[in-house]
């Protein structure tokens, strides 16, 4: 039994100690994007990820409520424009959680919502979409650097610049209940 307790309190403050973490990474900005309306952010991030203590990382929380007109998607949009003279390639990440709540009617399995996709540059920009078709859509953000690919010269500029663009569509009104 004492095993047992040990077990649980162990798993809740490593639990506890995911969730502020992940909290303070996420608590950078908080970005409200109407159904119809898109929103643009810049960044910097100044190094290639690092797993042992979770940075250098770009946190966003995205949110958008439309309670006459519910949205339709989410389009996340990433794009790296880094400034220099070598021959490398830069290989970036968004991972995008969240949750979609319909204020009409309640379906357990569109209510998560999950998302992964990488870039590099030189290349094209990183589109991703995810359905919310919801009234109430609210998704984080992390977005880091995954590797530098080729010779990084000592002069190298850092911090490498991104740009961030989110559109969430105007979704389908729910039908009129028949009277």
């Amino acid at each position: 039994m004492k095993k047992a307790r040990r077990a649980v309190l162990i798993v809740l403050l490593l639990a506890g100690v995911c969730a502020s973490t992940v909290g303070a990474v996420l608590a950078q900005e908080v970005i409200s994007v109407s159904p119809g309306k898109s929103e643009t952010r810049e960044f910097y991030l100044n190094d290639v990820f690092d797993a042992s203590c979770l940075c250098p990382v770009q946190g966003y929380i995205v949110n958008s409520i439309g309670p006459q007109t519910p949205a339709g998607e989410l389009t996340v949009g990433l794009s790296c424009k880094p400034t220099r003279t070598f021959t490398s390639q830069v290989r970036y990440s968004v991972l995008g959680v969240g949750v979609a709540i319909s204020f009409t009617a309640f379906d357990p399995a569109q209510l998560f919502k999950f998302f992964y996709a990488t870039g590099a540059d030189p290349g094209a920009a990183v589109s991703q979409k995810v359905a919310i078709d919801a009234n109430l859509g609210i998704f984080a953000l992390i977005i880091k650097i995954d590797k530098i690919i080729g010779e990084v010269p000592e002069d190298m500029q850092l911090p490498i610049p991104f740009t961030l663009t989110l559109a969430v569509s105007e979704g389908t009104p729910p039908a009129e209940p028949a009277e």
